[in-house]
């Protein structure tokens, strides 16, 4: 399997078992759907603001969840 940016992924979903990693809205309207990570850029961004806001000056680490959203482009079809 191989994860690619979801625009890179587009065009190479069959036969391969693919996924792409930034869940942008196109993946769930292609077909098959396209297996992403959800990184929840808009937290991410939120955060970067505040801390730009509040004159943050020093490197600050944060960790921000991710969610693995399962679609068809990783289902494996079985063979009866």
């Amino acid at each position: 399997m191989s994860i690619i940016k979801d625009y890179v992924a587009f065009g190479r979903i069959k036969p391969l078992l693919i996924a792409g990693f930034d869940n942008i809205s196109i993946a769930s309207q292609i077909t098959p759907e396209l297996t992403t990570i959800d990184q929840h850029i808009q937290v991410m961004c939120d955060t970067a603001f505040e801390l730009i806001q509040a004159g943050q000056t020093q490197v600050v680490h944060k960790v921000h969840p991710s969610e693995l959203i399962i679609r068809q482009s990783t289902l494996m079809e079985t063979k009866r």
